[in-house]
């Protein structure tokens, strides 16, 4: 972990990876309001990059050979992400209450605070600041994001549909 971590970045590269990323954003949004590309590619570009680009770009990131503390590293990663979705999940509780979330939201309001979405810019982001080793760590913390989600995730939307019932 330590041969990855975000203190080894110079925050220059930090800065003008991040402004890279951000202008590539601007130029796809430039070309949608120039009318360049029509408005409705938007959803065929987005199914490219979700179905296609990204699941590739993490397949290829963990095609790699046997590393003993990878695997070490990789089992770090998903126990301190289990142990953050777990600490977020705790931490809405409360929340809802101090927010004053209405009874029949709560269990939505939960689950989107408990789980971000990590997919569509989180990927890309993580491999243009640590490579396809941090990629791969990345793709590692999905296991347990996947696991809670639907069953944690889950239980929390359920939340919703009790207390609909119940009113």
């Amino acid at each position: 972990l330590r041969r990855i971590s975000p203190l080894n970045i110079p925050i220059h590269t930090l800065i003008s990876t991040l402004t890279g990323l951000f202008l590539l954003l601007g130029a796809g949004f430039a070309a949608v309001r120039l009318k360049m590309v029509p408005g409705e590619a938007s959803k065929a570009f987005s199914a490219l990059l979700m179905r296609i680009t990204i699941p590739a770009t993490v397949f290829s990131a963990m095609l790699r050979p046997f590393d003993p503390s990878f695997l070490k590293d990789s089992m770090v990663i998903v126990a301190l992400g289990a142990g953050c979705f777990l600490l977020y999940a705790l931490l809405c509780i409360p929340a809802v209450h101090l927010f004053r979330v209405r009874p029949g939201g709560r269990g939505m309001w939960k689950i989107c605070c408990t789980f971000c979405n990590n997919g569509f810019m989180g990927y890309p982001v993580i491999l243009a600041l640590f490579g396809e080793d941090g990629l791969a760590l990345a793709a590692m913390m999905g296991i347990s994001f996947n696991l809670l989600v639907y069953t944690l995730g889950a239980k929390q939307v359920l939340l919703d549909a009790k207390q609909a019932s119940a009113i």
